[in-house]
């Protein structure tokens, strides 16, 4: 079988059967990975789209990695997590709560879209490298060291407020 494939053999009394299913796919993780497996709703809040159907917690390192990409959306809540990871295609898009990156002595580096359309981020890692950030409503802040390497979009009306922040477009 593919790698990406298991097989379930079921015997009797049933009849012989092989049940082929494919797993979501994903790079390695060293953390809490989203699978988007809780019915496609890509919620962050829903804890069947993360492994092991857990939500990251304050000591956790999320993984937004699907090899296929994934559209990651946190819209309420006060979550607390230690960093954060997203590979390209991985997108993540707040609308409403808090999201901190709360470890000081870890970095996080979002390669996918990151888009804050309401709520607040914030960034208190060590360093932040972010591909692409628009912040179109809401806040970003924190103490971190922020490097944008592609893309800032900032609307009148939001705050941008970290340790120090780098773009290069």
């Amino acid at each position: 079988l593919p790698t990406d494939f298991s097989a379930t053999t079921l015997t009797p009394p049933v009849t012989p059967t092989i049940r082929l299913s494919k797993a979501a796919p994903v790079v390695s993780c060293a953390g809490v990975c989203w699978d988007g497996g809780g019915g496609g709703d890509n919620l962050w809040s829903n804890r069947f789209n993360w492994s092991l159907d857990t939500l990251p917690g304050p000591t956790d390192t999320a993984y937004l990695n699907l090899l296929g990409g994934a559209s990651v959306l946190f819209n309420g809540g006060n979550v607390s997590i230690a960093s954060l990871f997203s590979d390209p295609g991985n997108s993540l898009t707040i609308t409403g709560g808090m999201l901190t990156l709360n470890d000081p002595s870890k970095s996080s580096s979002l390669q996918g879209a990151l888009t804050v359309a309401g709520g607040d981020l914030v960034l208190n890692n060590a360093s932040v490298a972010l591909r692409d950030l628009t912040l179109s409503a809401g806040s970003v802040t924190g103490t971190a060291a922020v490097t944008v390497s592609s893309n800032l979009q900032q609307a009148a009306g939001t705050t941008l407020s970290v340790g120090s922040l780098n773009a290069t477009q």
